[in-house]
């Protein structure tokens, strides 16, 4: 968990949807800033794509909120900033 929480690092995660908003709270437990940006790409190269950049926070509350059946990867760490981009 302690990689995980690594503010320098990025990591993906595939088809984490329904679990992203317990490991979010691990994630800020072992110290990783609320504040860590955090993006969710669904059905990536389809008509259908959506892009959300957020924070883990916030992407943990719409992720408890609502759920699209799309398929996702979610990206956490400098990398999902998309400054620049």
């Amino acid at each position: 968990m302690a990689a995980l929480a690594d503010p320098q690092a990025t990591t993906v995660i595939y088809m984490g949807k329904r679990t992203f908003p317990t490991l979010a709270a691990a994630l800020i437990a072992q110290g990783l800033p609320a504040d860590t940006p955090a993006l969710l790409a669904e059905a990536v190269s389809t008509p259908d794509q959506r892009l959300l950049r957020t924070t883990i926070v916030g992407l943990a509350a719409t992720l408890t909120e609502e759920r699209s059946s799309l398929p996702g990867l979610i990206i956490f760490g400098a990398l999902a900033d998309g400054a620049g981009a």
